[in-house]
C-alpha cells in the first residue's frame, strides 16, 4: 500500500511539474477574489452575543447591498473553483486544456449548490453539536465525488449522488487513507504556508487520480 501512494504521488508531482504555468495561472485568478474583501467594512460585535446568534449580529450589521457583494464573491468564487477543478481533470487525464476552461463550468453551479444548501439548512436547524458532525460526516463521504462527476459527465443530480455514494461505499479504506493522508499534509502547510502553491494541487490531482482509476474498477 505505501508503494501504491508513493507511485500516486509520484504521479501528480510529475503532471504538476509539467503543467505549472497553466496550473499556477488557474491557482492565482480561482483566489484572485478574496483580495476584494477587505473592501467589507471591519464588523466588531460589542457586548456579550449569544454564540447561537453570532451570524444574525453579523448580518445586523452589514447592509444588504455588502451582504450581497459577499455572496457575489463566494459565488465567483466556487464557479472559477469548480473550473479549476475541470482544468485539472484534463490535465490528469491528458485531454487538451486552458486558461479559458476556468470559467467555462459556471453552469454547474446550481447542481452543485443545490445539496450544500440543503445540508446547510438542515444543520443550521438542528442545533445538536453531536447530530451536526454526524450529518457533516455522512455528508463528506457521501459528496466525495460529486461535484467532480457533475463537472466532469454534467449527470443529474441524483445520479451524481448515487455514483459518488457507490465509488466511496466501494472503496471507503482507500479513500480514508487519502483523507488522512490530506489531514496531515494540510497541517504540514500550515507551518509552510507557500507549499501551499504546490501542495493544494497536487492534493487535487491526486484526488482526481483516484477518482481514475476506481471508476475503472
Amino acid at each position: 500500500m505505501i508503494e501504491f501512494w508513493k507511485n500516486l504521488f509520484k504521479d501528480s508531482w510529475i503532471i504538476y511539474t509539467q503543467n505549472i504555468r497553466l496550473i499556477m495561472g488557474s491557482l492565482i485568478l480561482t483566489f484572485l477574489p478574496v483580495l476584494i474583501l477587505p473592501l467589507i467594512p471591519f464588523i466588531e460585535i460589542q457586548g456579550n452575543v449569544d454564540p447561537d446568534q453570532v451570524w444574525g449580529s453579523i448580518f445586523q450589521s452589514l447592509s444588504f447591498s455588502e451582504i450581497f457583494f459577499i455572496f457575489s464573491i463566494q459565488i465567483l468564487m466556487r464557479g472559477l473553483g469548480i473550473g479549476m477543478l475541470s482544468i485539472l481533470y484534463n490535465i490528469t487525464s491528458g485531454k487538451t486544456t486552458s486558461i479559458k476552461d476556468l470559467v467555462g463550468k459556471f453552469y454547474c453551479l446550481p447542481k452543485i449548490l443545490f445539496p450544500d444548501v440543503i445540508i446547510g439548512v438542515i444543520v443550521f436547524f438542528s442545533g445538536i453539536p453531536i447530530v451536526t458532525t454526524i450529518i457533516y460526516i455522512i455528508y463528506q463521504f457521501t459528496f466525495f465525488y460529486y461535484t467532480l462527476i457533475i463537472v466532469t459527465e454534467n449527470r443529474g443530480i441524483i445520479d451524481s449522488i448515487n455514483k459518488s455514494f457507490n465509488l466511496t461505499k466501494n472503496n471507503i479504506s482507500l479513500i480514508l487513507q487519502f483523507m488522512i493522508i490530506v489531514i496531515f499534509i494540510g497541517s504540514v502547510g500550515l507551518f509552510f504556508p507557500l507549499l501551499i502553491l504546490a501542495l493544494f494541487p497536487i492534493g487535487i490531482i491526486t484526488y482526481i487520480n483516484i477518482y481514475l482509476q476506481i471508476s475503472k474498477s
